[in-house]
């Protein structure tokens, strides 16, 4: 059988008006089906680099705290000066990591937010959009909106600051007493750290 006698041996009819009202539906709930699904993962992947931060912060502040005492001890040693250049770099390496996941954050609010919208609007809830989803949060983390409130941003400021200070602390700790070993060692007194 050739190609053009099996298409005319076919009976092409239009959709009654049933037909076309479920097909309709059935691609809004394909489309809500779909859009639910990414949502699912958006949030998902979210959740795991939230994790990931806090993680990270919490070995970060573990190092500080355990290294902190031992800045004495790294003093002691033929190389100790290079103990301590060397010690505040993890942190630092924390930090920079941390940076790369908070703008993988701020990339998936982003889309989950996009998602949010079209499914919020195929949903037709009868509330203000401000109050369901990631738009509720908002208010209280993106401290660049208009609805962010002055406490909210001044905890932000005083949470990252507090970071930066133990950060910056810690770092100008450990090149102070590296700079005072070799101040005091005769062979590498001319080379100063600060």
């Amino acid at each position: 059988m050739s190609k053009s006698e099996s298409t005319n041996s076919l009976d092409f009819q239009a959709p009654s008006d049933g037909q076309t009202e479920t097909a309709v539906s059935t691609k809004v709930n394909d489309s809500v089906t779909a859009l639910a699904a990414l949502y699912q993962g958006e949030k998902t992947d979210a959740s795991y680099v939230f994790y990931t931060a806090m993680a990270m912060m919490g070995i970060a502040v573990t190092y500080l705290i355990g290294a902190i005492p031992f800045v004495g001890n790294l003093s002691h040693g033929p190389i100790a000066w290079l103990f301590l250049l060397l010690l505040p770099m993890p942190v630092w390496l924390i930090v920079a990591f941390h940076s790369l996941m908070t703008l993988n954050a701020m990339s998936h609010g982003i889309s989950v937010r996009i998602i949010e919208d079209a499914l919020f609007e195929a949903a037709e809830l009868r509330v203000d959009r401000e109050l369901v989803g990631s738009a509720a949060g908002d208010k209280i983390m993106d401290i660049s909106s208009k609805k962010a409130e002055t406490a909210h941003k001044l905890i932000t400021v005083f949470v990252y600051g507090g970071v930066a200070f133990l950060v910056f602390g810690f770092t100008a700790y450990a090149l102070y007493s590296a700079n005072l070993i070799i101040q005091s060692d005769p062979v590498l007194v001319h080379a100063q750290v600060m």
